[in-house]
């Protein structure tokens, strides 16, 4: 079959050094320098490219030129998330819920009712404070 057709439509680089095995299982890869087949999609394939220890076998075909690139890009990889957790981090430090705003806009909302008091029950998060004077005033109409 046509490697073209054994692999993701993606520009991974790590798609240098392999093919999927079946094309109906993106897990399952083949290295096209020593053909191991392993599971774990092309991220384990540059680790065994790489010579990462741990999850996979090194290749013993990839050369030190191979190694150091596939090595940059998890590197890269590992970089990337990181600096995503340390935005979204940042981005929730930025959100200020400000109580005392809250309940002026849940004042202006209900008008003269409170907010329900909860007294920390299992049951409080799934019901509503009911105005019983609410209630009847709707019965009398």
């Amino acid at each position: 079959m046509d490697d073209l057709h054994l692999k993701q439509n993606s520009d991974d680089m790590g798609w240098e050094y392999g093919v999927l095995c079946d094309p109906k299982n993106p897990d399952k890869v083949k290295c096209k320098l020593c053909g191991k087949e392993m599971s774990g999609g092309v991220f384990r394939m540059k680790e065994h490219i790489g010579h990462q220890r741990g999850s996979v076998s090194p290749c013993p075909l990839s050369t030190k030129e191979d190694q150091a690139k596939c090595m940059s890009a998890l590197k890269e990889a590992k970089h990337k998330k990181t600096r995503k957790r340390r935005h979204d981090e940042e981005l929730r430090l930025e959100v200020n819920i400000n109580k005392p705003y809250l309940d002026n806009v849940l004042q202006e909302e209900l008008g003269t009712q409170t907010a329900p008091h909860f007294q920390g029950r299992p049951m409080d998060k799934f019901v509503n404070y009911i105005n019983p004077e609410a209630s009847l005033a709707a019965q009398t109409r």
